[in-house]
This record gives C-alpha cells, sequence and structure tokens, in this order.
C-alpha cells in the first residue's frame, strides 16, 4: 500500500483477465498501474489495486472457476488481453476468461462495473503444431468477433509496448471517473482585504483654483475626436457576404445516413458468419460492401482477421484463398 496520503484516496479495483500466453502483457500492466499509483494517482485521490488470478486466487472446492471468482470478490475495471490462446473449457464458458467477461459485462449492464477495456494482440502467432493450437485461434477469432459485437476493443502488434497502448486510455478512465472531481478541489485562498490607502495632507500652498471650465486645449482634443467619428461613419462599408454564400460546397463532407449505417453493419454480421463458415471471398465481399455504405473500425478489424485466418491456413489452400482476396481488394 502506498504511504498515508494528505487526503483520502479512492481504492479501484481492477481485474486482469487474459489466458496463460500474455503474461509479458500482465508484467507490463502491473508496471504501469504501479507507476500510475505512485505518479499520478496520489494528486488525483486514486489508488489502483490490481487483481489476478495468479497472485489474488486462492485454494477452494468446487469448480475451478467459480473457485477463482469468489477469490478476486467485486471489481470496478476489467481489462482482458488475448493473443492466440483462448483457454480451456470451464463448464460455464468456452474458457476462464471468456466466463470472466461474461460477468464483467454483466456486471457492467447493472452498474456494478464502470469500465471494460479488452485488447487482442495482432502480432504473428507461433506456427500451430498441432489440431488444438489451430483450434485455439480460430476460438480466440470467434471470441473477438462476440466481444467487438458488443462495443469497441483495441488491437496491438508490439508486444513489448503495450504499457505505450494502455497508459493513456487507462489512465483517462482512471482520473475521469475516480478522480477528484473540480468541486472537491481544494478551495484557492481568499484574496487579502483592500487596505485603503491613508488620507492625504493638505497642501501647505494650494494653488489657486482656475474659473474657466474648460481650457482651450481640451476643446482642440474634443474637436479632433468629432472628427474622426465623422469621418469612420461616413466612409463607405463593403458589402457582407452572407454565410450562404461563404460556405464552400467542395469542403463539405457527406456523413453517412443512418439507414447506410445500419446497413453495413448488417453486411458486417454476415461477413462474420461467412468466416465461421471459411467462405473468405464472400465474407470479403460483404466488407467491401459495408465500406462502400459506411467505413468503420469494425469492418476494418473484421477483414484483417479474415487475413490473418487466411495466413494460418496451408500453403496450397492460403495462396488459392489470397490470389481471390486480393483480386476483390483491387476491385
Amino acid at each position: 500500500m502506498p504511504s498515508t496520503p494528505s487526503q483520502p484516496q479512492r481504492i479501484v479495483r481492477l481485474f486482469v483477465a487474459s489466458p496463460s500466453d500474455v503474461g509479458d502483457e500482465r508484467m507490463q500492466l502491473a508496471e504501469m498501474v504501479e507507476e500510475f499509483n505512485r505518479i499520478l494517482g496520489k494528486h488525483h485521490g486514486v489508488y489502483v489495486d490490481i487483481l489476478q488470478w495468479q497472485t489474488h486466487a486462492s485454494p477452494g472446492l468446487g469448480r475451478a472457476e467459480e473457485v477463482v471468482l469468489e477469490s478476486m470478490g467485486p471489481f470496478d475495471i476489467m481489462v482482458g488481453i488475448m493473443w492466440s490462446r483462448f483457454g480451456t473449457p470451464t463448464g460455464k464458458a468456452g474458457s476462464g476468461t471468456e466466463e470472466e467477461f461474461d460477468l464483467a459485462y454483466d456486471r457492467w449492464k447493472k452498474r456494478q462495473v464502470t469500465d471494460i477495456l479488452f485488447y487482442f494482440c495482432e502480432a504473428p502467432a507461433p506456427y500451430p503444431r498441432s489440431r488444438n493450437e489451430t483450434d485455439q485461434l480460430e476460438a480466440v477469432l470467434r471470441f473477438k468477433t462476440k466481444v467487438q459485437g458488443l462495443g469497441m476493443v483495441w488491437t496491438y502488434s508490439d508486444r513489448a509496448r503495450f504499457r505505450d497502448i494502455v497508459r493513456p486510455q487507462l489512465t483517462d478512465v482512471l482520473i475521469r471517473k475516480f478522480g477528484r472531481t473540480a468541486n472537491q478541489a481544494d478551495p484557492l485562498p481568499a484574496p487579502p482585504a483592500e487596505i485603503a490607502p491613508p488620507p492625504s495632507a493638505p497642501s501647505v500652498h494650494p494653488e489657486p483654483r482656475s474659473n474657466r471650465l474648460v481650457s482651450w486645449k481640451t476643446w482642440i482634443v474634443i474637436g479632433a475626436a468629432l472628427a474622426c467619428v465623422v469621418f469612420w461613419f461616413s466612409r463607405p462599408v463593403p458589402p457582407v457576404e452572407s454565410a450562404k454564400s461563404a460556405v464552400r460546397p467542395d469542403v463539405v463532407q457527406a456523413q453517412p445516413s443512418l439507414e447506410s449505417q445500419a446497413e453495413a453493419r448488417t453486411h458486417i454480421a454476415n461477413a462474420s458468419k461467412l468466416l465461421d463458415e471459411a467462405e473468405y471471398s464472400r465474407a470479403i465481399q460483404e466488407l467491401n460492401t459495408a465500406r462502400q455504405l459506411a467505413p468503420s473500425p469494425e469492418e476494418k478489424n473484421l477483414r484483417q482477421q479474415i487475413l490473418t485466418v487466411v495466413d494460418a491456413l496451408p500453403d496450397g489452400e492460403k495462396a488459392d484463398w489470397t490470389k481471390k482476396i486480393h483480386a476483390l481488394e483491387d476491385q
């Protein structure tokens, strides 16, 4: 725990859900959280307690994943990380990570969890040495499609820089949703009371008051000011261009309509089903249609998933699918 702060801190419980192949990312996340607590947390009244089954779970009887979740207890934020391994079935879900996500999503809908941040690694995976490893990668892609259907996920390709990816996003959530608000900030000190100047001593030799109300110099200044006013209002005023004519039509970019966006989502959903059926060319065609209707991150991410699956196919089958997909991409 940190040293006793000058003001009370809110403890935010952060649960990490991930399979066994992203241990480096879990270590980087723990180091990033320790850095936040040491540098920013004490200034914003936030202390993050990171929860991982490797450090917080304890032995118990019953279903293994249920024992893990009971050991973790309630949490405020979940960070999910996944690469090429999906995990083993728990009896309730396809893997421990999936069951943990389902629990967090259910709590999020009940406003018991503030945020779910899920990250998928797109670095080249090790070549599968067995059918089980191939099934693991396919399960990851199906799960990614499931999570994308519920919200936005984030991808990264450089595993060594994972902390640089998650740091700004997690820091923003911690400070914006759990930090001290502007109304809770320390009040500014009140300005000092104004001190009245001491009365001045009367002049020993007061100057005689003039009987003239306005001097001749004052009249010169007033006349010059009036001349400037007359000149300003008598000058010709150029016509003002209307707001409508000032708008350049070539600058305005049309935004996709709501109907186009809805139709694009339908094509993306069709492409996801075709991916599960190994119909990669037809899936790319659906995504091309979705891109023409309304480009989106979901379409881009699903397109990358298809290319990743095709790249993992045997050489002969891979070359055939790659040729077809490239032909569709060039259209």
